[in-house]
């Protein structure tokens, strides 16, 4: 009897042969690689200003499943920027902000892994009074840098763009995970296990 390679069969046995490899045991519980979904989002935060970065996450089949990630800013004035304000702020002030706070992303649950599980802290290192030269020459003028990251709205807006952020990661994640599950990764595996079939996809 002749045998054939999963990509040798006509379309209708090719599709049954696939169904037939896509409820297999071994198909189905093999190990999903997705490191290297968490290592590019990693890069990607890393680029926005951020260090230290930790991605976690729990899927694809409960409602607590999600992701999440920590960190520490380590550029402000480029995280600034991210998370989509676009306030004109003087650049001494910016300077500033790099010395007298430490912004991190920081986990409150150690349970799930989800948008929720994670917050956005500011906290306070030096003084937060800022002394200006006025440029009319009628003396210094003091800015209460507290008072500039309120008006920006600061921590309101990072603590928005981490759980969307979070929420994009798990989409990623999630699709790269269904792919793995794919009838064209179901024909690779196929292949590449060497297994063979009849005429009308039946596995031999």
């Amino acid at each position: 009897m002749r045998t054939y390679k999963i990509y040798e069969l006509p379309k209708e046995a090719k599709k049954s042969a696939i169904e037939e490899i896509k409820n297999r045991d071994s198909f189905q519980n093999r190990d999903i690689d997705l490191d290297w979904v968490i290592e590019n989002e990693t890069e990607d935060l890393e680029v926005l200003g951020l260090e230290n970065v930790e991605i976690a996450f729990t899927g694809f089949w409960s409602q607590g499943d999600g992701a999440s990630f920590t960190a520490r800013v380590n550029d402000i004035p480029n995280f600034i920027k991210t998370i989509g304000i676009t306030d004109d702020i003087l650049p001494k002030a910016l300077a500033a902000f790099e010395e007298v706070y430490e912004m991190r992303i920081v986990r409150t649950d150690s349970r799930y892994s989800h948008e929720n599980t994670v917050r956005f802290e500011i906290e306070e290192m030096d003084d937060t009074e800022l002394i200006l030269m006025s440029p009319f020459g009628l003396g210094d003028i003091t800015m209460d840098l507290n008072g500039l990251l309120e008006e920006i709205g600061l921590e309101d807006k990072a603590s928005e763009w981490v759980k969307t952020k979070s929420k994009e990661i798990y989409r990623k994640l999630e699709k790269a995970y269904n792919e793995e599950f794919s009838d064209e990764t179901a024909e690779e595996w196929a292949d590449s296990m060497g297994i063979e079939f009849d005429e009308e996809g039946n596995e031999v």
